[in-house]
């Protein structure tokens, strides 16, 4: 809660590593209070702390307002399916977020389409797309293979079936 009540103010921090601290959902809603108003963080890690689908859905929101963050790392958070489609809902306004990790998210075939279907029709800033350990399934690894042969915007797509 500190951390996050220093970003409301902080205009300096550039990048900001939290991973593995058990901050949780209520910790992440209260980061992404601060990251919807932070206009300096460009890299924001929250790997491994539980933060769950409500938390997802709190930094999705920030998301759209938040003009500054380009990396994005949300891997080993249990966010499932919910939680990728409120982050596939954001990057249809977010216009500078570059790289996005979901990594080990068991987001299943129905987030990965979510996120293809954005990355197709909507955004074409976010270039680097981590997806390991999620069972996205053959209907999710064809989405995406759909929208990486239409968006030529990206650079890197790493996924596990």
């Amino acid at each position: 809660m500190a951390i996050a009540k220093a970003l409301i103010t902080n205009q300096s921090l550039k990048v900001l590593f939290l991973s593995e601290n058990n901050i949780a959902t209520e910790g992440a809603m209260a980061i992404a209070k601060a990251v919807g108003t932070n206009r300096a963080l460009r890299t924001l890690s929250l790997c491994g702390n539980d933060i769950r689908s409500e938390g997802a859905g709190a930094i999705a929101k920030a998301l759209k307002t938040n003009r500054t963050l380009q990396h994005l790392d949300l891997s080993y958070n249990d966010i499932d399916c919910e939680g990728a489609s409120a982050i596939a809902k954001a990057l249809e306004t977010n216009r500078t977020l570059q790289g996005l990790d979901l990594d080990g998210n068991n987001i299943r075939s129905e987030g990965a389409v979510a996120i293809a279907k954005v990355l197709l029709e909507a955004n074409r800033t976010l270039h680097t797309l981590r997806l390991r350990d999620n069972n996205i399934g053959s209907e999710g690894v064809a989405a995406l293979a759909n929208a990486f042969e239409r968006n030529q915007a990206w650079r890197v797509l790493d996924y596990d079936i």
